[in-house]
């Protein structure tokens, strides 16, 4: 007997049993996870801030991770210990015939290493020379540090040195002093007209164009420095700065009264080799140091 239409739908639509197995993570696990995968250093800030909000927590150096892993550490290798069973050792025991093929094989190691340039046999005067100059290297010199020993050679009175270290120590990234003598003289008690004579002298120390008040002045010092005062190149940055910063060279040109050939050999010939940043020989940077995510031990 045909089966009806409508019986064959019912077929089809009827409803079937699936296992499905879904893992659903609780903000809980989202948390743990996330706490996880932080390196060490916002993982320290987001437990100071935690504690910071919460009255219930507090902190406790005997809690620290470092102090757990060492704990742990102790206790897996007092159990190693206890479980390894350890037996006297026995004494060893060299004849002349192995002292001579130790002996033989120290030689043949020199040799080949002396050989490979990978090991040198130095005399004692020579461990001594290296030892000298090993303890004889000195760190980095600052541009403070670089202006102050030649502010001392220059300044003769305690007075005119504290002077120059007011304004050394107010120097941008760049050797530029931007800063108010004014409100140097009014905070140090020192008379404003002297400051500016001692930043005037300093203007000359090296390198060349520190002590600017900017840009400007920089290349200024430095051309004069170079005996270029009276050159086209100083008439250019001292007459028409601007335009040379923004290429107007048909102006620079035409105020100027010079042929092409002698503004090119004026622009690229000698302002284009000053130094823009006149402490770039100095690097006054402090390294910071690396906090590590794990120790092992």
């Amino acid at each position: 007997m045909p089966q009806s239409p409508s019986l064959e739908m019912r077929t089809k639509q009827s409803p079937g049993l699936r296992q499905m197995q879904r893992m659903i993570m609780s903000p809980q696990m989202q948390q743990a996870i996330n706490i996880l995968q932080m390196p060490i250093i916002e993982l320290s800030e987001k437990l100071e801030a935690e504690i910071a909000e919460n009255p219930l927590l507090e902190s406790s150096d005997e809690d620290s991770p470092e102090n757990r892993i060492l704990e742990e550490a102790e206790e897996c290798w007092k159990e190693a210990a206890e479980e390894q069973e350890f037996t006297p050792e026995k004494e060893l025991r060299f004849d002349d015939q192995n002292f001579e093929i130790l002996k033989r094989i120290d030689d043949d190691f020199r040799d080949y290493l002396g050989d490979g340039n990978s090991y040198i046999k130095r005399s004692s005067e020579e461990e001594k020379l290296k030892t000298f100059m090993e303890s004889s290297l000195c760190g980095q010199t600052t541009l403070f540090g670089h202006l102050m020993m030649q502010a001392r050679e220059t300044f003769s009175t305690e007075n005119e040195q504290a002077m120059a270290e007011a304004i050394i120590g107010n120097f941008d990234n760049s050797g530029f002093f931007e800063e108010s003598l004014a409100e140097i003289a009014i905070l140090n008690n020192f008379d404003e007209k002297d400051l500016t004579h001692v930043l005037e002298e300093i203007q000359h120390f090296e390198p060349h164009g520190v002590g600017a008040r900017n840009l400007q002045e920089s290349l200024l010092i430095q051309l004069q420095a170079k005996g270029k005062k009276d050159t086209l190149a100083y008439r250019i940055i001292a007459e028409l700065y601007q335009d040379l910063l923004h290429n107007r060279i048909p102006q620079i040109q035409k105020a100027l009264g010079c042929s092409s050939k002698e503004l090119t050999q004026a622009i690229e010939g000698e302002i284009a080799k000053l130094e823009l940043h006149p402490s770039s020989a100095f690097n006054d940077s402090v390294a910071s140091a690396i906090v590590p995510d794990a120790t092992v031990y």
